[in-house]
């Protein structure tokens, strides 16, 4: 009933090679006698391996929105497979990639299901060799002008693909298969996205497209294209706002990217240009300075506080000591005045007369 297979299913991979290539498996080989070296390019010259699945759309795609679907799952028993109003058009079973056929001396190499991040990419487009081709590919869409229903076709020109909405979903059931990395996101925890590029940043940027962060200014329609949403507490969080339909982060130290969604440690200006002082993982690097600050004055104040206390208790026992020495000194003269009034005159021996001599003799 054809909901099981495409119409047509025609293209299988093409072998590519940079314009320089003189390779007789390119499309273009270049003639080495009759075209000089362009040195456009690296040179390469390598076979693509993939699969199309094709569905002509009947009038009502031209005219409304139609639902489009996409459903991948990785691992041993995963797949994809493309719908179009709810209905399968066409599926690669994970096992036809890794249980492959193989000769006697198993020369066919086993392929794993994909799992890497990958882009989703929606566009209109017409072809020169297949499908519905212009009129006069390559050329005067027009002609010579003298085609009625050429002219009127070239008159729709340019087409536009309206999108609606794009909805991605995540299965988050705990029975999922042990090989089955499914996220959505730009940097999921199983293929850390963004530690790569940063790591290979060299690979993302040319002399003229040099990477730069920034903070904001995606094109938006409110201010939900700004945020990151969610509930933090009570309180919604909010990341950026839609002025003049270009989003602009409300914390730029905190929050940047184009849609102000990328958590940052720190920046030295608004506009989020960092160095690699503060690019790093973290708290901000002024908060890092205040805190360290406020650490710094307390630890002062404790120091100051303890030294001011040693000296009290210093002087206390100083007084403590004078107290006890003039008390000792007190009472040493106190017992020398109390034997001298209870001797009387003449019991000291430095006191008797010289020429008292009886007291020797018996």
């Amino acid at each position: 009933n054809g909901t099981c297979y495409p119409l047509w299913n025609v293209y299988t991979g093409a072998y590519l090679c940079d314009p320089d290539n003189t390779f007789y498996k390119c499309a273009s080989p270049r003639n080495e006698s009759t075209t000089p070296k362009s040195n456009a390019m690296s040179k390469f010259n390598y076979q693509m391996d993939a699969i199309s699945a094709n569905w002509p759309v009947h009038l009502g795609a031209y005219a409304d929105f139609v639902t489009y679907q996409l459903e991948w799952v990785t691992g041993k028993n995963g797949y994809v497979r493309w719908a179009l109003e709810g209905s399968p058009q066409f599926e690669v079973p994970s096992e036809s990639i890794w249980n492959i056929p193989q000769n006697k001396n198993k020369t066919n190499p086993q392929k794993t299901m994909l799992e890497e991040p990958m882009y989703l990419i929606f566009n209109g487009a017409v072809s020169s060799s297949w499908g519905a081709k212009p009129p006069n590919p390559g050329k005067e869409c027009r002609g010579d002008g003298s085609d009625p229903v050429t002219n009127k076709i070239c008159d729709s020109f340019p087409m536009y693909l309206k999108i609606d909405h794009i909805r991605l979903y995540q299965d988050l059931a705990d029975d999922l298969e042990a090989d089955n990395y499914m996220h959505v996101g730009c940097d999921p925890k199983t293929h850390p996205t963004k530690k790569w590029i940063d790591a290979h940043i060299d690979e993302y940027q040319d002399d003229d497209n040099q990477h730069k962060e920034v903070a904001g200014k995606a094109f938006c329609t409110s201010n939900g294209d700004c945020t990151i949403g969610g509930d933090m507490g009570k309180t919604l969080l909010k990341t950026g706002k839609c002025v003049k339909s270009r989003c602009q982060c409300l914390y730029p130290s905190s929050w940047g990217g184009p849609r102000c969604t990328t958590a940052i440690s720190g920046s030295s200006s608004s506009t989020v240009t960092r160095n690699a002082t503060t690019n790093s993982y973290g708290p901000p690097f002024g908060m890092s300075i205040g805190i360290a600050g406020i650490m710094v004055f307390l630890s002062f104040i404790s120091v100051m506080y303890a030294s001011a206390k040693d000296k009290k208790v210093a002087v206390l026992l100083q007084k403590q000591l004078k107290t006890a020495a003039d008390q000792r000194s007190h009472e040493a003269a106190k017992m020398e005045a109390e034997a001298q009034s209870y001797g009387g005159p003449g019991t000291d021996a430095r006191h008797r007369p010289r020429d008292n001599y009886s007291q020797n003799f018996v």
